[in-house]
């Protein structure tokens, strides 16, 4: 093997790890219901937190990291210190006794998540520098989103399987971190680091488009991951078999993740602008479905909603870093990936007060909370359909970015 053959081999290594660990966030989801039960003085929206403070913090992170990386910090020490972070706040709650106050366990969250945030960006960031090529970077990035959802299958069902010990005994999961840590030690710098340091960052509005378009998405859906157990368990299932099930639903999101991510690069040469409005008609079935599913215990109404909702999510998730590199030059690609996902991780954090407002107009259960989140999610949609329909086809990078 030749030293470039290597050393492409070594990025593509570390990029692995860094999309591996990304869905981190989703070891804890499933166990709401769990959790909800281990703190019973503590409203049940106000336990989503235990994922939205991680997305809170993931904006400061990814934020920091896209500003930073490569100009201030070199790709490896940022990365370091992203998973030394990472495992510190991950595994600290494993620590704490019964009885610990909630907002001890939200602190190592918002640090957990700060760590979780630095990393985020940087797999795409770093195929956008070496993949210069749309094509390759599309199906290089389906690539990365394969161990993302590799991840994403093995956390959902690690976070409730640790649950049934103990609540703390979840946080344990945490310790897939080290995979990360080991990727980000044995990086290699990006060849071009020198020419990207020098470099004028240029964000333009498209741009800034795009994560916007994230961040209202995820506000509407990421009642999905946080409240989906406890639709089955306020309709009268017990909540640590709601969790298994709502692990379930992130593994059928994750299979399909497994199947969009290896034909990504094949999808978005076919549906090239469509992808995003696509993908939004399917996560709003999704979610009419699982809010349907609860008064009955329908777990094949539960489980055909997380189908179509998967589909759509991972459809969205594939596809917006993708349209964001193509309007960006290499300089800019790291900030605006950062922002991206710090978009993206915006409208997680403020999915939960969007929630507590909606239950004040009468949204007071978990299925009307999904339930009004899908009804608003039509209007989104009927505006991206109509949004898309003006716009041009996708240009080249080369064109994209003047």
């Amino acid at each position: 093997m030749t030293d470039t053959k290597k050393s492409l081999a070594l990025y593509v290594f570390s990029i692995c790890c860094f999309y591996f660990c990304m869905p981190s966030m989703g070891i804890m989801t499933p166990t709401m219901a769990t959790l909800s039960q281990a703190f019973p003085t503590v409203p049940f929206i106000s336990i989503t937190y235990i994922g939205t403070i991680v997305a809170l913090f993931q904006i400061f992170g990814s934020f920091i990291g896209g500003a930073i990386v490569g100009k201030f910090l070199k790709f490896r020490t940022t990365l370091i210190l992203a998973f030394v972070l990472y495992l510190v706040g991950g595994l600290g709650p494993y620590f704490l006794p019964d009885g610990s106050s909630w907002t001890t366990v939200l602190v190592f969250r918002a640090i957990f998540g700060l760590g979780l945030g630095l990393n985020v960006p940087m797999g795409a960031t770093l195929i956008s520098r070496l993949y210069r090529d749309e094509a390759k970077r599309a199906k290089m990035m389906g690539f990365g989103m394969l161990f993302f959802n590799i991840g994403a299958f093995g956390f959902s069902y690690l976070g409730p399987s640790l649950a049934l010990i103990s609540w703390q005994t979840a946080f344990l999961a945490h310790f897939v971190g080290i995979v990360g840590l080991i990727g980000a030690i044995m990086l290699k710098e990006p060849p071009d680091a020198e020419e990207v340091k020098g470099a004028k960052v240029k964000i333009t509005p498209r741009a800034v488009l795009w994560p916007l378009v994230f961040a209202i998405e995820m506000t509407l859906v990421y009642s999905m991951f946080t409240m989906g157990s406890m639709v089955l368990a306020q309709g009268g299932m017990d909540p640590n078999t709601a969790g298994m099930y709502q692990g379930t639903g992130i593994a059928i999101l994750t299979a399909v993740g497994f199947v969009l991510s290896i034909g990504f690069g094949w999808i978005y040469r076919v549906v090239n602008k469509w992808i995003v409005a696509i993908s939004m008609i399917c996560v709003t079935i999704g979610l009419f479905l699982v809010s349907s599913s609860g008064a009955s215990l329908s777990i094949p109404l539960f489980l055909a909603g997380w189908v179509f909702f998967g589909i759509g999510q991972q459809g969205i998730t594939n596809g917006l870093p993708m349209v964001v590199s193509t309007v960006v030059d290499k300089a800019t690609a790291a900030a605006a990936l950062g922002l991206t996902f710090g978009f993206m991780n915006f409208g997680g954090f403020t999915s939960t007060p969007w929630a507590q407002l909606l239950s004040t107009i009468g949204a007071d259960t978990a299925a009307a909370v999904i339930r009004a989140n899908g009804i608003v999610f039509i209007v989104f949609t009927i505006v991206m359909i109509v949004a898309t329909m003006r716009m041009k086809k996708f240009s080249s990078e080369s064109e994209a970015a003047k």
